[in-house]
């Protein structure tokens, strides 16, 4: 498992939401806590990833409006590391 702290960006409101996450390398599936307590999980399947550096964004499938991005350095090296692997 591979925690991280990233912005959450929904689509509807024009403020991010700073938000825990944790990826799953067993199993290539990202859960974070959206602030109205509610657990969202997304398979690796479902989100495309774009990379500059080690500033990652996660966006939900074709709707990019719907992401995340995470500033981690040893996150993103964690998640490329699974990528190639599977």
């Amino acid at each position: 498992m591979i925690s991280s702290t990233g912005f959450y960006f929904d689509g509807i409101s024009s403020k991010p939401q700073q938000v825990q996450i944790a990826f799953n390398d067993n199993i290539g599936q990202l859960t974070f806590d959206v602030p109205i307590n509610q657990t969202t999980n997304w398979s690796i399947d479902d989100f495309s990833i774009d990379q500059i550096g080690h500033t990652m964004t996660l966006s939900l499938g074709k709707h990019t409006i719907e992401h995340i991005k995470i500033d981690d350095r040893d996150f993103a090296k964690d998640v490329n590391h699974y990528l190639k692997s599977n």
